[in-house]
């Protein structure tokens, strides 16, 4: 997977973190990293409103589509970050300084480096190439920010 660009989703009126000084830096011929601070402005989002929702859309020709293949919605975030095989052990080891710590994040600057997903990881004969993978944040239904990330994948055959 290569991710080739991301955006911090604007319009939430008390954000619960801030990514604009997170960027993608080359890390060798083929892939970039993801480098930078990452910083939670609050935690005091009770566990159970604590919610996310993850859309994927395929890019066709005519643009973004949603993919039922790639869809939770309003699932307790705090369960994702103390279960997940995924994504959130891979994360967690690439923050300088830090260890494993309680949901929701505590308030605080959060320093990410050299973090490349696994594509290992991924379901293998994942269909269409390019994806905008959607995750946003909310305090019941109170929408607090998100992340859209733009990746493309390749064709990976798991034996």
């Amino acid at each position: 997977m290569k991710v080739k660009s991301f955006e911090q989703i604007t319009g939430a009126i008390n954000p619960i973190f801030d990514i604009s000084k997170l960027k993608l830096t080359k890390f060798n011929k083929t892939n970039w990293a993801w480098n930078g601070i990452m910083r939670f402005l609050r935690s005091d989002i009770p566990r159970e409103k604590y919610l996310y929702t993850l859309q994927g859309a395929m890019k066709f020709g005519n643009g973004y589509q949603d993919s039922p293949l790639l869809t939770l919605r309003k699932k307790p975030f705090c369960d994702l970050f103390e279960t997940d095989t995924f994504l959130v052990p891979d994360i967690l080891a690439h923050l300088k300084n830090t260890t494993k710590f309680p949901c929701p994040i505590p308030v605080g600057d959060y320093e990410l480096v050299e973090y490349m997903s696994n594509p290992d990881k991924f379901p293998p004969n994942m269909p269409v190439k390019n994806w905008r993978i959607t995750t946003s944040f909310y305090d019941g239904d109170t929408f607090v920010g998100g992340i859209q990330v733009f990746v493309e994948l390749e064709s990976v055959v798991k034996q």
